[in-house]
């Protein structure tokens, strides 16, 4: 390398000292609180974490997208969808970088389960599901069902 690279990855790993620092108070805030309140805040002991989930109208389609990094096997993921939403279950693999020696290594990392419930905005046919997982996304698809006119109710006024 030369002097250039190096001084650019010197100062990056300026940078990244300089934001942990600032960060790592609020995180051993984070920590405190949660201790207070009974929780383990690195494993939510007996808690499953929830994912970031965004619904989409497109047609006669409704889309989920649904963020889950770590998915390392089939097996690890549970979906299912009724008229109204659509549930998500799994185990996750974690691995967090860690510093040493100003080198950047992931360790072996932990399991994590989640859980997450999406309501659809309208009625959908599960039995046209179709799920795709890539890059850490996963995404649902589901036709919508037919709107019939019998929704409404008749008030008879007396």
């Amino acid at each position: 390398m030369n002097d250039e690279q190096n001084n650019f990855l010197q100062q990056l790993l300026n940078l990244r000292e300089n934001i942990l620092k600032k960060i790592q108070p609020s995180l051993l805030n984070l920590a405190e609180l949660a201790a207070m309140n009974g929780e383990d805040p690195d494993h939510r002991r007996g808690r499953a974490s929830s994912v970031p989930a965004s619904v989409y109208e497109l047609g006669d389609e409704i889309i989920t997208v649904i963020e889950i990094p770590g998915l390392q096997r089939r097996e690890d993921l549970h979906l299912s969808v009724r008229t109204g939403s659509l549930e998500i279950r799994g185990r996750r693999f974690k691995r967090l970088p860690e510093t040493r020696n100003q080198i950047t290594v992931l360790p072996a990392g932990t399991a994590e389960e989640f859980q997450q419930a999406v309501n659809f905005p309208c009625p959908v046919k599960p039995e046209t599901a179709a799920a795709v997982y890539r890059h850490g996304l996963l995404e649902v698809r589901v036709k919508k069902a037919p709107q019939t006119s019998n929704d409404n109710v008749i008030i008879q006024f007396l």
